[in-house]
């Protein structure tokens, strides 16, 4: 017997057979069961192998060479984004595509995948996976767009195909609060072999973009009044600020050119009501215009209704003091004067004069003393000093 006609493994177990019989008949009688065994497992082994062989020489097999994401942008046509691809077009694995609100649109358009096939191996579908969720959240299941057969392409083996969907109308920004989100793909093939992916490594493909919705501010109320001081207190109340992200108060003498005063940033009181205050060192002879504009997380603008302060006249005071007088001691002071020069009289209940004279007063604060020649009696005295353009002021008086 010739043992190089048996392989390294039968070789083995012959060697162990002899010896064994040599050692002892029992034992070579329990080892010719094992080696029948083993005889049995091997021919197993030596069958699938063949098999595999013969599934290996008839080269059958599909794949994905070349897949692409198509997106509909705020209605501006189908734009192709590179996935498993190498084109001049943008590669949609890390790209950012842009801030919208949910009043915008991306659709998912579709896809498109080039497949291949050979030696008896068969593409039967190919198919589209999407899902949008928060960069910082969990992922959801993905949505399914079944891709088309389009053509036949050739190609090496003569089985390149393409499969495609351009006119889904599925808008992925719909009802989303503000935030980053990914959208994440991937494609796969399917056929006569196990199916095939177009995935990243796995990883898939994902790009972001961010929401920030209009703003949802709403004013519910702007006041502009002058207080004691002279100055104008502005205040404006809102609701929510969700959406916002500063106020600007603007001023305006005529109430159209309008021009930022004041930068106020938000409370951030989401769902709440809000309300803010500035003090304006406004003049006091014009009319004062006051608006604020709510300025949105993504640019966008609201503005409130108008608030209108009226001019204050300037007018002088003038005091008396004492008042009541001892005597003759009468002393007017003039408060907030305008240059002027007055017609001074001072009469008594009958109307009797009992001092005249003109005075001249300079702006801004002045004092006199009133002096009669006369001497006044107790009682009560009009005095009444009259402007060069005619205006007259009475001022009562009373004399102890």
């Amino acid at each position: 017997m010739n043992l190089e006609h048996f392989t390294p493994f039968g070789q083995l177990t012959i060697f162990l057979y002899i010896y064994m019989v040599k050692f002892d008949k029992m034992t070579a009688s329990v080892f010719t069961f094992v080696f029948s065994r083993l005889r049995q497992i091997s021919i197993g082994l030596l069958t699938l192998f063949l098999a595999n062989v013969s599934l290996v020489s008839n080269g059958q097999s599909i794949g994905i060479w070349k897949t692409f994401v198509i997106l509909n942008t705020n209605n501006a046509g189908n734009d192709y984004f590179d996935l498993l691809a190498n084109t001049a077009l943008y590669d949609f694995d890390g790209q950012h595509l842009g801030n919208y609100s949910n009043t915008q649109s991306i659709v998912i358009a579709g896809g498109e995948s080039h497949t291949n096939k050979c030696n008896g191996g068969d593409v039967y579908g190919s198919t589209l996976y999407y899902r949008v969720y928060p960069t910082t959240g969990t992922p959801g299941s993905f949505t399914s767009l079944s891709l088309g057969f389009v053509s036949n392409d050739g190609g090496t083996c003569g089985g390149d195909q393409t499969w495609a969907k351009t006119d889904n109308t599925t808008n992925i920004l719909t009802g989303l609060p503000n935030g980053t989100y990914y959208l994440e793909v991937y494609s796969e093939a399917t056929g006569n072999q196990p199916t095939v992916y177009a995935s990243n490594n796995g990883a898939n493909y994902k790009a972001t973009f961010t929401i920030l919705n209009a703003v949802s501010s709403l004013f519910t109320q702007i006041t502009a009044v002058r207080n004691v001081h002279q100055q104008v207190d502005v205040s404006w109340q809102v609701q929510n600020e969700s959406s916002i992200d500063h106020y600007e108060l603007e001023h305006s003498l005529n109430g159209s050119g309008f021009s930022r005063i004041q930068v106020v940033g938000k409370n951030a009181n989401v769902g709440a009501v809000s309300l803010y205050q500035y003090q304006d060192p406004a003049s006091l002879n014009s009319a004062h215009f006051y608006r604020v504009k709510a300025v949105g997380l993504n640019g966008s603008a609201q503005y409130s209704a108008i608030a209108k302060v009226n001019p204050t006249k300037s007018t002088t005071g003038i005091h008396v003091y004492p008042n009541p007088a001892m005597g003759n001691a009468i002393n007017v002071f003039f408060d907030n004067a305008t240059a002027e020069t007055y017609q001074v009289r001072l009469s008594n209940v009958a109307g009797q004069i009992v001092y005249t004279n003109r005075w001249n007063i300079q702006a801004g604060e002045a004092n006199h003393d009133l002096q009669p020649n006369v001497y006044l009696q107790p009682g009560v005295y009009a005095l009444q000093l009259t402007s060069s353009n005619g205006e007259s002021r009475v001022v009562k008086v009373v004399v102890r």
